[in-house]
């Protein structure tokens, strides 16, 4: 049976982006185990021959996974640049550049793409699941979930007929915290960023010893109100204490997250001015107004933080749909994948534009 296009499989909707909808200020963590086999070369440096033979292994393994099961799995050599644009917007792995081109690379990803699989990119089998988070965090429930999800991936792999426990080994490289383990956070801070800016973000994240950028490929220099937090690599500090400074970060960010919300729903000045340069957003969306790429995440942020606060006319669950389309269609190489080419930066503005004349008159109009 001939394999789903990525481009077709991407049309799904993303756990990511669904939790991100739901506007908690800390939405989701992600679980990183990477993995080599002994006794064969990293893949940049490994023998076609053996490559070849390692995938055809690694990938009848997560076949025989649970949260891999169903799971479409694609050769890297075939993607499309455009496919491999839409897996950057979508926060799924990508390669700068693959062992052979490609040939022996493969992504494995399940229908709601949040339990990923790269085989032979920059180590044999990098697994990635998103888990939605669902109460506050702290450190003993992120370690203790993250142990266990090692664990179960481990006792998978270790109880198919293709590996054992012997052939298969951790990561251990001194610059990776956690042995081949590691876990990012996923933090959405609209309310931080209107109204403090998105440096007070970078600074807090970075005073704490870990790594952060904008999500969805956004520039760092742009008003985004979504990032990306990581135990930043160390042989030094213990994987304990890096998650202990994660979890105590992500407490801080979603303290000043909600204070900020609630000063722009309680303190009359800093609402007012919110609300009319909000106003003066929507009516220039309204007109249908080409929306660059570059002013893309500033918009985003402010019409997801007027949903969240509840200036919308919409239900909750009409309020969530809207904005997962919104984050969804938005983006370069989703529509460039829609229309089966490159359309070019003028077009795509004004496309943008108009879907998001579309969504907003769904959400604040209708």
């Amino acid at each position: 049976m001939k394999t789903q296009p990525l481009h077709e499989m991407m049309r799904q909707q993303s756990a990511l982006i669904k939790a991100l909808a739901t506007g908690k200020a800390v939405f989701g963590v992600q679980i990183i185990v990477e993995m080599n086999y002994n006794g064969y070369s990293f893949p940049h440096w490994a023998a076609e021959d053996q490559l070849e033979k390692l995938a055809g292994t690694l990938r009848k393994t997560l076949k025989r996974m649970r949260r891999y099961s169903q799971a479409k799995i694609y050769r890297w050599s075939e993607l499309s640049d455009d496919e491999k644009r839409l897996l950057k917007e979508r926060e799924l792995p990508t390669l700068q550049e693959a062992p052979h081109g490609g040939t022996h690379t493969y992504l494995a990803l399940n229908r709601t793409q949040d339990a990923t699989a790269l085989i032979n990119g920059e180590e044999h089998l990098k697994l990635e699941v998103f888990e939605e988070v669902n109460k506050p965090l702290n450190m003993g429930d992120l370690f203790t979930e993250m142990i266990m999800l090692q664990a179960q991936l481990i006792d998978e792999i270790s109880d198919t007929p293709a590996c054992d426990d012997e052939l298969l080994y951790l990561m251990s490289d001194p610059q990776k915290s956690g042995e081949g383990m590691s876990v990012a956070a996923w933090a959405c801070l609209p309310a931080v960023v209107q109204t403090l800016g998105s440096q007070r973000v970078y600074q807090r994240i970075e005073n704490a010893g870990l790594l952060v950028r904008p999500a969805f490929g956004a520039r760092r220099e742009s008003a985004s109100d979504v990032f990306r937090i990581d135990i930043k690599p160390s042989g030094v500090t213990p994987l304990g204490d890096s998650l202990s400074a994660l979890c105590a970060t992500l407490k801080k960010l979603s303290a000043d997250e909600m204070k900020q919300r609630k000063k722009l729903l309680t303190q009359k000045r800093l609402g007012a001015e919110w609300k009319t340069r909000l106003a003066q957003m929507l009516d220039t969306l309204q007109t249908g107004a080409p929306i660059s790429e570059n002013d893309l995440p500033g918009v985003l942020s402010t019409v997801r933080l007027a949903a969240i606060l509840g200036e919308t006319n919409c239900s909750k669950s009409r309020r969530q749909k809207l904005l997962i389309r919104m984050q969804t269609e938005t983006q370069s190489g989703y529509m460039n994948i829609c229309t089966d080419k490159d359309i070019g930066s003028t077009e795509l503005d004004r496309r943008r534009g108009e879907m998001m004349k579309e969504i907003v008159t769904a959400l604040f109009y209708e």
